[in-house]
């Protein structure tokens, strides 16, 4: 929502209706400040009409996966696309996850905000009632994004080094395990929320599986799957497809 005037306008369903204005519509919210702020101020006809043809063919690619009931998981680049990329993710979230999780966003976890980020589309997803999906990752883009911070003056966005990546991994995955406890404990569909593990590290690996089996989380309940490049680490995807029956690669 924002604020127009002395009037709120709905805008949440914007980027996939083609009667608004996408600079009206891509909007994003400060995380400092909570404003909505824009992405783009202007596009030329053609930009839109290209934007508009890839929204088209993402809903038929999301709508053929629903049908054939697999999954979309949206790749995430550096933080000058990202928030373009996970808005738009969002909203395909919003309009095809109404009965289980075909959309999911990726989130990489050598960024300092990832957690928060996963937190405040959690809770969107609580309050608008679709099925979140979330990859989670480390990421791949580190060194362009340190450079990039050190050129232009800004903040480096990375974490300080491969440990602080690792705990900012693990707390969250805890915040994704803690929802999925909590959707179970109220008795609510547990597949509200399903993440994927997306980890070629041994460490991690271990601790979602510990943890899954601390909160009550089994692998029947399917909200939870793993993923490693294909042939890149099947010293661990054989044994988890074994242990768990959810391993993509």
């Amino acid at each position: 929502m924002v604020k127009a005037g002395d009037e709120w306008k709905d805008i949440l369903n914007g980027i996939l209706d083609e009667n608004y204005e996408l600079s009206e519509t891509f909007q994003v919210p400060d995380i400092k400040t909570g404003k909505m702020v824009k992405l783009m101020t202007q596009l030329t006809r053609k930009e839109e009409e290209m934007f508009r043809n890839m929204i088209r063919r993402l809903n038929n690619i999301v709508t053929i996966a629903t049908k054939l009931n697999v999954r979309i998981m949206i790749d995430a680049e550096q933080t000058y696309f990202q928030p373009a990329i996970s808005r738009l993710t969002l909203e395909m979230m919003r309009k095809h996850n109404t009965e289980r999780a075909v959309v999911f966003n990726t989130y990489q976890t050598y960024l300092k905000d990832a957690y928060n980020e996963v937190k405040t589309d959690l809770e969107q997803a609580e309050r608008q009632n679709f099925y979140f999906g979330a990859k989670i990752v480390r990421g791949a883009y580190i060194e362009q994004e340190r450079a990039r911070a050190a050129a232009m003056s800004y903040s480096d966005p990375t974490c300080a080094n491969y440990e602080a990546t690792t705990e900012n991994y693990h707390k969250t995955l805890m915040e994704c395990l803690r929802r999925m406890k909590q959707y179970k404990d109220k008795g609510e569909d547990p597949k509200k929320l399903a993440i994927m593990v997306a980890s070629h590290n041994e460490d991690t690996v271990r601790f979602a599986i510990e943890k899954m089996k601390e909160i009550g989380i089994s692998p029947e309940d399917k909200v939870i799957c793993f993923g490693q490049l294909f042939a890149m680490c099947d010293y661990l995807t054989f044994p988890l497809g074994r242990l768990v029956n959810r391993v993509d690669g």
